[in-house]
């Protein structure tokens, strides 16, 4: 028992008691208690004084390591600590500051530290707010632009098909892209002191409001651009729009960035109850160029007040969901007239990949000779004048063949025929051809119908086969420059599906395109992640066919075809099995029912990801061509060797390149991707060196390369061979 000095008192009113073995504390527990008395006990302290492994430890059984302090105070309840302080860096989850740090603590003012910034530079409290958001989300790229990139299980170079960041980074460039595109030239700064980095940000977030009004009120853009009441004392409502025709009041709170806090929830549900509430004077002059429409709204019968979250992040935190569940409780106590709706970036980039949906047909055809069957589901077939089809052709356009493996393929040998036997014999164009077949959500006769003439209603009209026919007929038409003589018809067949088919209109498809020579890509046509990479890629500008036609022959800068997209995604797969059979028999990758196909275009695939893939491709494989075209003819097996290994230098080159990826999230391959790419003399050096280590697998991609009478190389490239971008 050694007494000591408190540090807590001057005067001796404490000891301190030290021991080393624990199996003596309970019984010096008891022993103090009756020196100092258990009320004047204070404090029993643990600490760790050894190691288990320490080279003190030689005992065979378990080993102790703790000691323990046992305080005492003369009297307790005259005892009291010392308190000192200690500088710690800063914890997050604290929001308070310290306004006078140099004043004895018990005098401590405390503030927020959004109202302590705003102070220090001469801001309002809501300009502050929007310099942090900016400043976080500026620290939050510079992660992103950080975070080194992974491989999954089967090694595939993500870094190559999606620029360096994750999926959602390319969703998000879209909407920005699409809302500057959009409502910035009707949407212009504050005046406000900010950067042009803020405007934009503060720009983009009202553009957010507008085009949310757009979506949920079904308005024009000018209408929706118009809705803005965001600025100084918005009381948290940064649009306001009356749908006159649902009767509803859409109120919108708009953050170009992560979901709101709880201090933006706050001031947007206090918003709503003062607009309710008919207190129009706790918003600013924004609003008030809108109040007769609030004013209007509010006295029409029956009216509902939604309240939508539009924000570019993940979701609502459960603490905001609550509150406002909470306010639509107590606004709906007497009659519903709230509702709250949450729109996230996901949602948002939903409603922009809506608008490149392919809209159902309506149309009317007139059937003669024509007979219906009705069980077990519905369908009538009859002759159909080319001139009706060529009507069709020319209003709707590739849209007939929506639910179709392929659009009109322009001219082929056999859709010539088809127009030479429409121009020259219309009469034999029953007898000489197959018909269609058309699949129909809806099919509805008109009153007074015979069997010999009807005119039908088709709804949710689609071609799935016999798209080669309608094309042939109208080009027919406009290549002679005359109307298609009403001597030729043809077999129609049309078969009612209902609204919702399931897989029915998918084997019919299936069904009646596979009496004729069909290749398997044409099938990828039914997978509906096709269509949905089509609408994303539409966002950015991209027309992406997944279906053969003549306009995917004839390409662009902004084209890509499902056999580039295929075999661009099979390079950067990282599975060397799928390069063998990319090289040897690309069918299979193509094939929908395959086992290559899902693994290429899975459900988590994106747009710009699908886009990017094919971009690098493009390149890498545009530099490998070139290097063969370099080589001197004399050098017959090192062309071959670029020619036939292509495939097989971008699979080993993608995971050596990790660290060099491209950083963009765009659609487009920008200079800075060529910075991180091109490096020729690494490329193929890195590829010389790995091919040698697996030149049985080359070899066979090579060995029937070369003319007749040469043999086979039995060897790759040596390590002294010069790239000839090296000799540049």
């Amino acid at each position: 028992m050694v007494p000591s000095r408190c540090p807590c008192r001057p005067s001796f009113s404490a000891a301190a008691i030290s021991f080393s073995t624990s199996a003596s504390v309970r019984y010096l527990i008891v022993l103090l208690d009756e020196v100092f008395g258990r009320e004047n006990r204070l404090y029993v302290v643990s600490f760790k004084q050894g190691s288990a492994t320490g080279h003190k430890s030689i005992n065979p059984g378990c080993v102790n390591t703790t000691n323990f302090l046992l305080i005492y105070a003369k009297e307790k309840v005259l005892w009291a600590p010392n308190r000192v302080f200690t500088a710690r860096e800063r914890d997050d989850r604290y929001n308070q500051f310290i306004q006078n740090i140099n004043a004895p603590y018990s005098q401590w003012a405390f503030t927020t530290l959004t109202k302590a910034f705003a102070a220090s530079k001469g801001l309002s409290e809501k300009e502050a707010r929007a310099v942090q958001k900016t400043l976080w989300q500026l620290l939050a790229m510079r992660l992103r632009q950080r975070r080194t990139t992974s491989f999954d299980s089967a090694g595939s170079a993500d870094w190559l098909v999606e620029g360096g960041g994750v999926m959602n980074d390319a969703h998000l460039a879209q909407i920005e892209a699409s809302l500057e595109q959009r409502y910035f030239a009707m949407i212009p700064p504050l005046q406000a002191n900010w950067t042009p980095d803020q405007h934009r940000k503060n720009r983009l977030s009202r553009s957010l409001a507008a085009f949310a009004i757009e979506k949920l009120a079904d308005t024009a853009p000018a209408q929706a651009a118009n809705a803005i009441v965001d600025g100084g004392n918005d009381n948290g409502i940064d649009a306001l729009y009356f749908d006159r025709l649902k009767n509803r009041l859409w109120l919108v709170q708009s953050k170009a960035g992560g979901p709101p806090d709880s201090g933006d929830n706050k001031k947007f549900r206090d918003g709503i109850r003062d607009l309710a509430a008919g207190n129009f004077a706790n918003f600013n002059a924004s609003f008030a160029r809108l109040q007769s429409e609030a004013e209007e709204a509010l006295e029409s019968p029956g009216l509902v007040i939604v309240g939508c979250h539009a924000y570019l992040g993940n979701q609502l935190g459960p603490h905001a969901i609550t509150d406002l569940n909470q306010l639509a409780a107590e606004l709906n106590q007497f009659v519903h007239r709230f509702e709250w709706q949450d729109r996230n970036a996901e949602g948002v980039h939903g409603w922009l990949v809506a608008e490149h949906a392919v809209a159902p047909l309506t149309v009317n055809l007139t059937l003669e000779s024509w007979f219906a069957v009705n069980q077990p589901r519905r369908a009538f077939y009859g002759l159909v004048t080319a001139a009706q089809l060529a009507a069709l052709y020319l209003h709707h356009g590739k849209r007939l063949f929506e639910k179709n493996i392929r659009h009109y393929l322009g001219a082929q040998p056999v859709n010539e025929a088809i127009t030479a036997t429409v121009r020259d014999r219309p009469v034999e164009l029953f007898y000489l051809n197959n018909g269609l077949t058309a699949v129909c959500a809806h099919i509805q006769p008109a009153p007074g119908h015979t069997n010999q003439s009807a005119v039908l209603t088709l709804t949710g009209f689609s071609v799935v086969n016999g798209a080669q026919t309608v094309g042939s007929i109208f080009a027919a038409q406009t290549g002679a420059n005359t109307a298609v003589s009403p001597d030729a018809k043809l077999l129609i067949t049309l078969i009612e599906v209902g609204p919702t088919p399931g897989t029915l209109g998918l084997d019919i498809t299936r069904a009646r395109n596979t009496q004729n020579a069909v290749r398997g890509l044409h099938f990828a046509a039914l997978d509906d992640n096709q269509e949905r990479l089509r609408r994303e890629l539409a966002i950015s500008g991209i027309q992406y066919h997944y279906r053969p036609s003549a306009e995917a022959v004839q390409g662009g800068p902004n084209v890509i075809t499902f056999e580039q997209a295929a075999l661009a995604l099979a390079c950067f797969s990282g599975d060397t099995k799928t390069i063998v059979t990319a090289k040897k028999e690309i069918g299979q990758i193509h094939d929908r029912n395959g086992v290559i196909y899902p693994t290429l275009f899975r459900d988590g695939l994106t747009g710009i990801a699908l886009c990017r893939a094919v971009r690098v491709f493009d390149y890498l494989h545009g530099i490998l061509q070139h290097s063969e075209w370099a080589e001197p003819r004399r050098s017959y097996f090192r062309r071959m060797f670029y020619r036939h290994g292509r495939l097989f230098i971008l699979h080993i080159f993608a995971p050596r390149r990790q660290s060099a990826r491209p950083k963009g999230t765009g659609a487009g391959f920008q200079r800075q991707d060529q910075v991180y790419l091109h490096r020729p003399s690494v490329q193929h050096a890195a590829g010389f060196r790995t091919l040698r280590r697996h030149r049985g697998a080359f070899h066979l991609a090579v060995t029937n390369a070369g003319p007749p009478g040469v043999a086979p190389p039995s060897t790759l490239p040596r390590r002294n061979d010069v790239c000839p971008h090296r000799r540049q």
